[in-house]
């Protein structure tokens, strides 16, 4: 069977922007170009780990949790969802399926607005009552296209909260188009998920 691979990040570059509250999400130093040294040299000066396209490991929410590079690398057989509300109930998932061990790639439409001022902004986001769905039905990870999986005014992150402390894992800020997904998929993440 034929298939094909499609890259869900958002490209990194030089000045992209992060979550409120953070200065810039990523910035280079350049401390060498062709021109004047023969070769080329960077460095991070900056990089905030919720810029661009990214994975909260269990430690993000859960003080004995794993980080990322302790999770193992897992391929996940994957279900792709249209979900058009603003709060995303369990009715999005009521037609979804088996979903045990499975990636959940939720598309809302909302990464349209990346680089936009409303991108942070309320954006998409899972019920706590669809958080302790998803855990009961044995998802490996959510994804969403949206900046956060919780309500970006939430102080007390319930469906962060949920999710690590069960198993399951969280992957915002996607960058698809609804003609990219297709069913069936499957999604892996670097360095690991």
């Amino acid at each position: 069977m034929a298939f094909r691979i499609i890259d869900l990040t958002r490209e990194m570059r030089d000045g992209i922007e992060t979550y409120p509250g953070d200065v810039v999400g990523m910035r280079l130093d350049r401390l060498a170009r062709p021109e004047a040294h023969g070769f080329n040299l960077s460095r991070f000066a900056k990089l905030s780990s919720h810029c661009g396209t990214d994975l909260d490991a269990p430690l993000h929410f859960v003080s004995e949790g794993s980080d990322v590079a302790s999770l193992p690398l897992r391929l996940f057989p994957a279900v792709v969802l249209s979900a058009q509300k603003k709060a995303i109930g369990p009715e999005a998932f009521s037609q979804a399926g088996p979903l045990a061990g499975r990636a959940v790639l939720l598309h809302t439409g909302w990464d349209a607005r990346l680089e936009t001022p409303t991108y942070y902004r309320d954006a998409p986001f899972l019920t706590a009552e669809s958080a302790r769905l998803l855990v009961e039905k044995g998802v490996g990870l959510i994804g969403i296209d949206s900046p956060s999986v919780d309500p970006f005014d939430s102080r007390d992150y319930p469906v962060h909260r949920t999710l690590p402390g069960r198993g399951s894992r969280s992957w915002k800020g996607s960058s698809a188009s609804e003609r990219s997904l297709a069913n069936p998929a499957c999604l892996t993440s670097s360095p690991s998920l």
